[in-house]
């Protein structure tokens, strides 16, 4: 990050490429269908909900950085 707060092109061409692994989304997927069997453990469930906080951070953090490329 540079001193005015914006991000080097560099910083956000990699932070645009963070993505979930697709074993991730495979899991992810995995313990969707067993939640809806009513059929996960505690420990499924915490990390179905690590999981999505995973996903959710990633897309906070794509979408400051295209705005932040979008207003210098």
């Amino acid at each position: 990050m540079e001193r005015s707060g914006a991000l080097s092109k560099e910083l956000a061409e990699y932070i645009l490429s963070l993505q979930i692994t697709d074993a991730d989304q495979e899991r992810v997927h995995a313990l969707l269908e067993k939640n809806a069997a009513d059929a996960l453990s505690e420990a499924e469930r915490e990390e179905l909900d690590n999981l999505n906080h995973v996903a959710d951070l990633l897309s906070l953090w794509h979408s400051q950085t295209r705005r932040s490329l979008r207003h210098p």
